[in-house]
């Protein structure tokens, strides 16, 4: 789904012959915590890593609901504001909404920090018509702090910039499969701009068999990065 005006992250600490505990210090600081480790291999992606700076590049959002807990992907464009799918948030209080920002940065293996941050305003698409397949399911988040700074700032791709790679990162914290429960797992996948990408006026329609897979429920508000001279922009927000 594009917007209108668019087309489409060291701490080292010298502990001697104390080698029992190196990281110890460094977690309590950071207030790591023990992650869970993904058992399963988006829907053909892959798991990335928490060492990864990719795990940056996007945030998941966890939405509470009167009987449940819904799940949706998020990208950081300023200190303070989230783009999304609408759809996601439509009905939902901003106290209900959570942006979960995780890096394992200075902790220690197979831990990570997760930080929370409160939404204080919801801004939907103003042609936005209550449903996924609406062609302005995009939605903004106003945060009441900034964000954590190895937590990518992307901006949005303009009209008059030009990819300078035929490829396109996905990423979600969705489910790989209809018949299962493995959601709040990043997984990413690339695909082609040019061969699995069509164009239709304000949509972008995203082939999901070339390459193995694609978006599923989870990854709604996830976005498309493309490349411009090595920096990603936000090409797409992933809806229905």
């Amino acid at each position: 789904m594009i917007l209108k005006s668019s087309l489409y992250f060291l701490l080292f600490f010298l502990t001697g012959c104390v080698t029992w505990m190196p990281f110890e210090p460094v977690a309590r600081v950071l207030q790591c915590e023990e992650a869970s480790l993904p058992k399963t291999s988006i829907v053909g992606g892959k798991e990335v890593p928490l060492s990864d700076p990719d795990q940056g590049l996007v945030l998941m959002l966890k939405m509470r609901r009167s009987t449940y807990e819904s799940v949706c992907t998020g990208t950081l464009i300023s200190d303070r504001m989230v783009i999304t799918a609408a759809h996601c948030v439509v009905g939902v209080q901003p106290e209900d909404i959570i942006p979960h920002f995780t890096s394992s940065k200075g902790c220690p293996v197979n831990h990570v920090r997760n930080v929370t941050l409160e939404v204080v305003k919801v801004v939907t698409h103003k042609s936005f018509d209550g449903t996924p397949q609406s062609l302005a399911d995009i939605a903004l988040l106003h945060l009441n702090s900034e964000a954590p700074q190895d937590q990518h700032r992307i901006p949005l791709f303009e009209k008059n910039l030009k990819f300078t790679q035929d490829r396109a990162l996905l990423l979600g914290f969705g489910i790989t499969s209809e018949l299962k429960k493995d959601a709040t797992i990043l997984r990413r996948i690339t695909k082609s701009v040019v061969r699995d990408f069509k164009f239709k006026g304000p949509a972008i329609f995203v082939d999901q068999q070339n390459e193995g897979g694609g978006f599923c429920r989870g990854d709604s508000g996830a976005p498309i990065l493309v490349e411009v001279w090595g920096e990603p922009y936000i090409l797409g927000v992933n809806s229905a």
